[in-house]
């Protein structure tokens, strides 16, 4: 079977029309219809750029008139129509053209009349003609320029975020400096420290810059220079007037692109050869410039947005460094305040306390000795009573002035409280410390005083010397040896110098708990108690009546006895109303006669009453019975004539004073937290009836006691 005879047979069995040769042979029309259908418009160029074809859509895509595209028009007056259009633009005409030429294909987008857009796509054929395809991208385009602002807008976001990030972490970055420079400052103890951290700190936080700190003098005429980093420009000191912030009194700005005017203070000002910008902020705290801090930037490094950052940084440091520097100053103001005395400027016993545990701590490492001094003004209560408080003031001030011309590097001098001064010589043993409170003693000794217009009278000091280790080996002993050489010395006739005569120490408890150690007057022998000078007096009474037992400075005299009235032997006592009145003559009634020696008879009477008032220049003081004609003593400084009390007993080499108001003493500090001793309160006498020149049977009557002299004092 054929292949004809099989293909009408498939053809007949599918029911498919058979195409005759006429259809057959038209397929360009075909192709046409093709053309025509598709939604680019297409032209065809022949290798002498004639139009040999085009699709009715070309001249939708192109918005063209009938006339103004058909088959034979030349490449050229195609282009020209498309250049007189606006359509195509030089640029792409003769890029097509050159293409052409190279045979080479080409694109570019023509934008018509109506604002489509158009891509024009030229593709060389194997003939050498072209064949050209016009693509309506108008949407597309609009597409692309919304994803391409879309996408520039997202990546202005992107950059602003990072930007903000950027920021938010410089200012992390900042606070975290300034909170270690806190840190820093904070743990200063003295303003030398804090301008070696300010110094250190800016060079490493500040990188290519230079800077220079200064502060006021006391005078606040100059500012001294006190820190600097990386440059070696720091002047020792400038006027205040020479930086335009401090007289502006905020942080000036430097910009030479702007209306500013240089610092005198810059040694190096900014020209074309040395270009920077600067920034001097004023070191201000609690309303008081107490400095100035200048910092120089590279114009390489900093500029813009950077050196505006580096400079607000610059001006928060500056804050945070003048707080610091105005609490430090407070800080020593305060300490200053608690250890100094304000009267005489001396410090007090609070700064004698530590720096005296700190010698000791010193001489136990080193090996080395130093002298302490104890001394007080003589007889400045009643100084201070007769002269007024102002006078003891000054007196007291004088006593500092000169004690401070009188030691040297090193010794140090304080007011531990009152008239009581300490001194501290560190490297002095017991021979050097005596010498240098001989100077004090004789310095204070030839100062004269004037107050109100007039000269005080002579001031006199007493002192105390003691050493460490040689008199004791804590601090507690020490100040004990030292305060008993005192008494020593008051014991002695005041104005002199107590303890040279002391001996090795001897060993004592361990020096533990010395900073909660009181600092008081070591405890004196107490003297016991005389017998009783009248019956019915108890023993541990004073025999001193109230109104004499008073201070040295205070004691009135004795009553003075007479030769007519001789004294009783000592160690007698008075009689009482059983004793028998001699016969004879009366006696007179203001005068009483002395009792005879010998120990009372009559026990079961109770007990005897008080002897009578005796007139003045008869009887001897209640202390005790009188020398006939002796002259009274109420110490070492009483009236002329006056002989000086026995000297007591020395304990541990060291003389001691007894606490016998008798003796002129003055009396004891009590230690701290003890309670003050309680003098023995004196039972009421009784009144003792006067004797007379008639006998007298005891529970008679007795004659009323005769009147008080009123020229008698005590």
């Amino acid at each position: 079977m054929s292949n004809e005879r099989t293909t009408a047979m498939w053809r007949e069995d599918w029911a498919v029309p058979a195409v005759d040769k006429a259809e057959a042979a038209e397929p360009f029309d075909f192709a046409n219809e093709i053309m025509d259908i598709m939604e680019q418009g297409i032209l065809v160029w022949s290798p002498d750029g004639v139009c040999e074809l085009h699709n009715a859509r070309v001249f939708e895509v192109l918005e063209l008139e009938p006339g103004q595209l058909y088959i034979g028009m030349m490449r050229e007056e195609f282009r020209d129509l498309a250049l007189q259009r606006g359509e195509l633009t030089e640029v792409d005409a003769d890029a097509s053209k050159h293409a052409i030429e190279e045979h080479l294909p080409y694109s570019f987008d023509r934008k018509l009349p109506s604002g489509r857009m158009v891509l024009t796509n030229g593709r060389p054929s194997a003939s050498g003609g072209y064949v050209v395809t016009f693509t309506d991208v108008t949407e597309a385009r609009r597409a692309a320029r919304d994803l391409i602002s879309a996408r520039a807008e997202v990546e202005a976001a992107e950059m602003r975020a990072k930007n903000v990030l950027a920021t938010e972490n410089a200012r992390q970055h900042e606070a975290r400096m300034l909170s270690l420079l806190d840190e820093w400052l904070q743990s200063c103890k003295t303003l030398d420290e804090l301008y070696m951290i300010v110094t250190r700190f800016m060079g490493r936080v500040m990188a290519d810059t230079e800077g220079e700190i200064y502060t006021y003098s006391s005078s606040r005429d100059v500012l001294d220079g006190v820190g600097s980093w990386v440059t070696n420009k720091l002047h020792r000191n400038i006027s205040p007037d020479s930086c335009w912030s401090l007289r502006r009194g905020r942080a000036y700005q430097y910009d030479p692109k702007g209306i500013c005017f240089v610092c005198n203070h810059l040694e190096h000002p900014p020209d074309e050869d040395y270009p920077c910008e600067y920034v001097c902020v004023p070191v201000s705290a609690h309303g008081d410039t107490v400095g100035l801090m200048h910092v120089r930037f590279d114009g390489e490094t900093y500029s813009g947005t950077k050196l505006k950052d580096a400079m607000n940084f610059t001006v928060q440091c500056a804050e945070h460094i003048s707080m610091a520097i105005a609490n430090v100053r407070l800080r020593d103001e305060l300490h200053e305040q608690s250890v100094r005395d304000p009267l005489t400027g001396l410090h007090n016993r609070r700064y004698f306390m530590d720096a005296m545990r700190r010698e000791m701590a010193l001489a136990d490492r080193t090996g080395q000795t130093f002298g302490l001094i104890s001394f007080d003004a003589d007889k400045f209560k009643t100084f201070n009573d007769t002269q007024g408080h102002d006078a003891g003031d000054a007196v007291l001030q004088a006593i500092a002035a000169a004690v401070q011309d009188t030691l040297g590097p090193g010794e140090k001098c304080c007011r531990v409280g009152g008239e009581e001064f300490t001194v501290l010589l560190p490297g002095r043993d017991l021979a050097g410390t005596w010498e240098v409170a001989e100077g004090l003693r004789g310095a204070v000794e030839a100062m004269g005083v004037r107050h109100a217009g007039a000269s005080l009278p002579r001031i006199t000091i007493s002192a105390g010397i003691a050493a460490y280790p040689t008199s004791a080996r804590n601090s507690a002993s020490l100040l004990k040896r030292a305060d008993e050489a005192l008494y020593a010395a008051k014991d002695e006739g005041r104005n002199r110098v107590g303890g040279m005569e002391e001996t090795e120490a001897e060993p004592e408890h361990p020096r533990t708990g010395d900073a909660a150690t009181p600092w008081h007057e070591p405890a004196r022998p107490k003297p016991a108690p005389p017998a009783a000078a009248t019956e019915g007096q108890h023993p541990t009474e004073s025999p001193m009546p109230a109104a004499q037992q008073v201070g040295p400075d205070h004691a009135p005299p004795a009553p003075i006895a007479t030769q007519s009235q001789p004294p009783p032997e000592a160690g007698a006592k008075a009689e009482g109303p059983s004793s028998p009145e001699p016969s004879g003559g009366s006696r007179p009634a203001d005068v009483s006669a002395p009792a005879p020696p010998g120990p009372s008879t009559a026990p079961s009477q109770g007990p005897s009453p008080a002897p009578a008032p005796q007139p003045a220049g008869q009887g001897g003081s209640s202390g005790g019975p009188a020398r006939p004609g002796a002259p009274p003593s109420y110490g070492t400084h009483g009236p002329q004539g006056t002989s000086a009390p026995s000297r007591p007993p020395s304990h541990g080499g060291v003389a001691v004073r007894s606490k016998d108001p008798r003796a002129g003493q003055r009396p004891p500090r009590p230690a701290l937290g003890t309670p003050e001793p309680v003098a023995p309160t004196a039972r009421p006498a009784q009144p003792r009836p006067p004797t007379s020149s008639s006998s007298h049977t005891p529970g008679s009557p007795s004659r009323p006691p005769p009147p008080r002299d009123p020229t008698r004092k005590g």
